[in-house]
């Protein structure tokens, strides 16, 4: 993928959010979630108080 697909899809994304639709990342080539899972789940930021699903961080 170049960089001017990658800008392209982003700015696609960061659009779609501003208009309140809920957007998260896939996996390049794949429809897979572009998140970790509950076993490399950091605990962090938005897992902070416990590890959340992909449909609960779209």
């Amino acid at each position: 993928m170049t960089q001017d697909t990658r800008l392209t899809l982003l700015y696609a994304a960061l659009d779609a959010a501003e208009r309140g639709w809920h957007v998260f990342p896939l996996r390049p080539g794949t429809k897979r979630p572009a998140l970790h899972g509950e076993a490399a789940c950091p605990r962090t930021g938005p897992c902070a108080g416990g590890h959340r699903k992909w449909e609960q961080r779209a």
